[in-house]
């Protein structure tokens, strides 16, 4: 299997990266660990600032947003002193983006793998060649591409398998994660 581009991970940022590319007649293919319907099930990053959205000139449907703010106040750990951010932003419904950003995806020609999860990686001289992904519970398939993008988050997919010597394949500190 031949792409231009493959995306591993289909949170918000794999969607909009394959969106992109294949909105620019890129051939792309989007490797995601869950099942297809349940893309953007997900419990944090649902509040965002307007001029985000603005910026790379993305206009959300009106049923995804669930809250509009205009600023917002932040409060010490103690509570006895507060800052206000001025600006405006939206809560987001974490599903429903998810599946409005595959669904513009699938129209644009995004092959979608789902239930798919990277388990080796193919270096060809000084760059990844391919990737090898595993069907829950099926058969191995092997993804060649010019180009591959880690989407998949705090637990990189595909980053982690590459060479220590490269210096994209630094794992993250799980010491910074939080809840």
């Amino acid at each position: 299997m031949k792409y231009d581009v493959v995306v591993v991970g289909a949170g918000v940022a794999g969607l909009y990266s394959s969106l992109v590319l294949a909105s620019k007649g890129f051939r792309v293919a989007l490797v995601e660990s869950k099942p297809a319907s349940k893309i953007g099930d997900k419990t944090c990053g649902d509040a965002i600032g307007v001029h985000h959205f603005q910026h790379i000139g993305l206009r959300l449907p009106e049923d995804i947003i669930d809250h509009v703010y205009r600023g917002v106040k932040i409060y010490s750990p103690s509570e006895r002193h507060e800052i206000i951010v001025p600006g405006e932003g939206v809560s987001v419904n974490r599903v429903k983006l998810g599946q409005w950003l595959l669904k513009q995806a699938l129209d644009k020609g995004v092959e979608l793998l789902d239930q798919h999860s990277v388990i080796g990686v193919n270096i060809r001289g000084d760059r990844v060649g391919s990737i090898i992904a595993k069907k829950v519970g099926g058969s191995t398939v092997e993804l060649e591409a010019e180009a591959f993008i880690d989407a998949s988050g705090s637990k990189p997919a595909l980053r982690s398998r590459l060479p220590e010597t490269w210096p994209i394949s630094d794992k993250p500190y799980t010491t910074d994660f939080n809840i």
